[in-house]
C-alpha cells in the first residue's frame, strides 16, 4: 500500500494449478519495490524490509554519541517541503544553509539558463509566473480532463498541456526552447534540493554520512496505486535511495507514539487521539489507538479540496470584485497582480489568527489598494462555506468504529492552515475535547517519515525496537474478469481507461481492511485460449463526491493471466 501492489508491477503470482489457476494478490507486503540499487538493498528481517509501518513500528532508542546521518524522512507539501534526519535521540528536521529556514517552497522556476528551487524560486514566483512551477504535486497522476483539474488550475500560472498518458505535463521555457516536464520530474527536483540540504547539514555537523542515504517520503492517504506509483517514480528520477512511503497522518502518529505516547499512556492507559491535518490544499482526519507497543490507525476520512489556499481564493475572490467596483481595474487580467493579491490574502489570514481587526494593504500595477477595519467575524462569515465542509467532514470521522468502552483522549492539529482561529474552533467543538497543540503543525509529518526510514534502512539495524502497527486501506480495492460463461449475465464497467464487460465482479481490499494484507483467489482458464483477462481497479460505490473526486480513473491495471487448461 505505501508504495505498489505485487500484482502493479510483477502481475500475478502463481500458486498452483489444476484445471483452474489459483493467484496470489498481495496488498501492502510482498513484492514493494524499493528504489534502491539491488546492491544495497536491505535484508529480509522477518516482514519484507520494505513494507511500511502498517506492519510494524519501533521506538526510536536514544543515544548519548552523535548518530551518522544514514537515514532521513520526506515531506514534500503542496506549499513547502521538509526533510528531517537522525539526531541524538530523536528527529529533527535539518537547515537550508542559503536562508538559514526549516523549510524548503516546493517551487521549481527556470531563469534564461538557470534553475532555481526553494526560496530562490518563490522569489521569482511573481516576475517570473510563466516559467515558476508550483502546486504541482496536486498534479501528479492527476487527469488533465478530471472534475478535480478544474480546481487545480484555478492555483496554476504556467501553462499546462495533457500528456500522452492523459495526465499533465508543464510547460517551462529553458535556453530558449519550450520544454515539457511531467509532475513527478517537477517533485524530483524538489527532492534533490532536500537531499542536498541533508549533505550540506551532515557536513556542517561535522557527522558521518554514509554514501547510500536511505528515505521515506509521506504522500498523502487519499493517493490511488498509480498516483503512489509515480511518486515512487519521482525518488527513482531524483537517483534518492527511498525505502518507500508513508502515508501523511500514519507518520505524525508514528511520530507521536514513538517520543510522546509513553508518557500518556504511563498515566492513561490505552488512549484514542485524532489527528486533524488542515494542510495547504487538502484535509486528513485520522483516528489512531494507541498501547503499549501498539499503535492502530482505525480509520481516515479526507477533502482533497479543502486547505488554507481555498481560505486565500475566497478572500481573493471578494477583494478582485472590490477592486474591480471600487478602481475598475480587473486583477485578472494581469497575472502579477493576481499573485500579489494572493499573497497579501494570505497575510491577512495569517493575521486574522492572531489579530480580531487589521487591513489589507497591496500595490497592483500604478494602484496602491488598502482595506481598512477589517474584522475577523466577516472573514469567519465569508469563508462559512469551507467551515461547513470542515465540519461534515468531522462527523464523518466521528462515525469510523471506536473499540468497545473507548473514547476520544485528545485531538492532535497538524498543517498551516490549523492556525486559523475559526478552523481551530469548529475541530474543538464538534469533537468535544480540547485540541492538543503538542506537535509542530509543519514539522511533524517529516520526523514521522524520518523514524520510519530508520527502521526500515539496514544502516540502523539493532538501533530500534519494534512496534506493532497497523494502517487501514480506505479506497476499496476490486476485481473483475469474464469467466468465459456464454449464459450468465456481464455487467458493464465503466473504468475510465476503458469499458468493459465481466461476469465476475469481487472485492480484493474492502474499507477498513486492515492492511498489510494478502488474498489468494481462484481464477478459471478458458480451454480454448488458456488466459483470463484481469482488471484491478478502485471501487468508488458508497464513496462521498469529495473523496473520490481526486481518482480521476479508478483503474489499477489489467492482466492477461495464463494458466493451465
Amino acid at each position: 500500500f505505501f508504495s505498489k501492489m505485487d500484482i502493479w508491477k510483477k502481475g500475478w503470482n502463481k500458486v498452483s494449478g489444476a484445471g483452474k489457476s489459483v493467484y496470489k494478490a498481495v496488498w501492502g507486503d510482498e513484492g514493494q519495490e524499493s528504489s534502491l540499487p539491488p546492491n544495497q538493498q536491505p535484508q529480509r528481517r522477518g516482514p519484507s524490509p520494505t513494507q511500511p509501518s502498517y506492519a510494524s513500528g519501533f521506538t526510536y532508542k536514544k543515544h548519548d554519541v552523535a548518530i551518522p546521518i544514514t537515514v532521513y524522512g520526506m515531506d514534500i507539501g503542496n506549499q513547502c517541503s521538509h526533510v528531517s534526519v537522525a539526531r541524538g535521540g530523536g528527529f529533527d528536521c535539518v537547515l537550508d544553509e542559503l536562508t538559514g529556514k526549516r523549510s524548503c517552497p516546493s517551487m521549481v522556476s527556470f531563469v534564461q539558463k538557470e534553475r532555481h528551487i526553494g526560496d530562490k524560486a518563490e522569489s521569482q514566483a511573481i516576475r517570473n509566473w510563466r516559467n515558476t512551477a508550483k502546486s504541482v504535486k496536486r498534479l501528479v497522476g492527476l487527469p488533465y480532463d478530471s472534475p478535480q483539474a478544474e480546481h487545480e488550475r484555478k492555483f496554476l500560472r504556467c501553462a499546462t498541456r495533457k500528456a500522452k498518458d492523459g495526465c499533465f505535463e508543464v510547460e517551462m521555457e529553458v535556453h530558449g526552447r519550450k520544454e515539457f516536464f511531467t509532475p513527478e520530474q517537477i517533485m524530483a527536483m524538489v527532492m534533490s534540493k532536500l537531499h542536498t540540504m541533508v549533505r550540506d547539514e551532515a557536513e556542517r555537523t561535522n557527522s558521518k554520512s554514509s554514501n547510500n542515504l536511505h528515505a521515506v517520503l509521506s504522500v498523502p492517504v487519499w493517493l490511488t496505486v498509480p498516483q503512489r506509483e509515480k511518486m515512487m517514480a519521482a525518488t527513482r528520477i531524483a537517483s534518492l535511495g527511498c525505502l518507500g512511503l508513508i502515508n501523511d497522518t500514519t507518520a505524525a502518529a508514528l511520530e507521536w507514539g514513538v517520543f510522546r505516547g509513553g508518557q500518556v499512556m504511563a498515566e492513561h492507559g490505552p488512549v484514542i487521539v485524532v489527528f486533524v491535518d488542515v494542510g495547504e490544499s487538502a484535509t486528513t482526519i485520522s483516528v489512531v489507538s494507541f498501547a503499549e507497543q501498539q499503535i492502530k490507525l482505525l480509520g481516515h476520512v479526507w477533502d482533497a479540496c479543502l486547505g488554507g489556499r481555498d481560505f486565500d481564493y475566497l478572500l481573493f475572490e471578494h477583494f478582485a470584485a472590490e477592486i474591480q467596483r471600487k478602481y475598475s481595474y480587473n486583477v485578472r487580467d494581469d497575472p502579477r497582480s493576481t499573485l500579489k493579491l494572493l499573497q497579501s490574502c494570505e497575510r491577512l489570514k495569517k493575521v486574522f489568527s492572531a489579530n480580531p481587526v487589521t487591513s489589507l494593504e497591496c500595490e497592483l500595477a500604478e494602484l496602491d489598494v488598502k482595506f481598512s477595519d477589517l474584522q475577523r467575524d466577516w472573514f469567519e462569515q465569508l469563508v462559512a462555506p469551507l467551515l461547513q465542509r470542515l465540519s461534515l467532514l468531522i462527523n464523518q470521522a466521528q462515525m469510523i468504529p471506536l473499540p468497545p468502552g473507548t473514547v476520544v483522549h485528545s485531538v492532535e492539529i497538524l498543517g498551516g492552515a490549523s492556525r486559523i482561529q475559526s478552523v481551530k474552533t469548529t475541530i474543538e467543538t464538534l469533537f468535544g475535547v480540547p485540541l492538543s497543540t503538542k506537535l509542530n503543525a509543519d514539522e511533524t509529518v517529516a520526523k514521522g517519515s524520518g523514524v520510519m526510514a530508520a527502521h526500515l534502512s539496514p544502516t540502523m539495524k539493532g538501533q530500534v525496537r519494534r512496534w506493532d502497527l497497523q494502517d487501514r486501506n480506505m479506497l476499496t480495492i476490486a476485481m473483475a474478469f469474464d469467466d468465459g460463461t456464454e449464459d450468465k449475465a456481464k455487467q458493464h464497467l465503466d473504468l475510465g481507461a476503458m469499458q468493459v464487460d465481466v461476469t465476475v465482479r469481487q472485492v480484493l481490499f474492502a474499507t477498513y481492511a486492515v492492511i498489510p494484507a494478502a488474498q489468494t483467489v481462484t481464477l478459471p482458464v478458458s480451454s480454448a485460449t488458456r488466459r483470463t483477462r484481469v482488471h484491478i481497479f478502485h471501487d468508488t460505490a458508497g464513496y462521498s463526491p469529495a473523496q473520490v473526486q481526486h481518482i480521476g480513473s479508478p483503474l489499477i491495471g489489467s492482466w492477461d493471466v495464463v494458466g493451465e487448461a
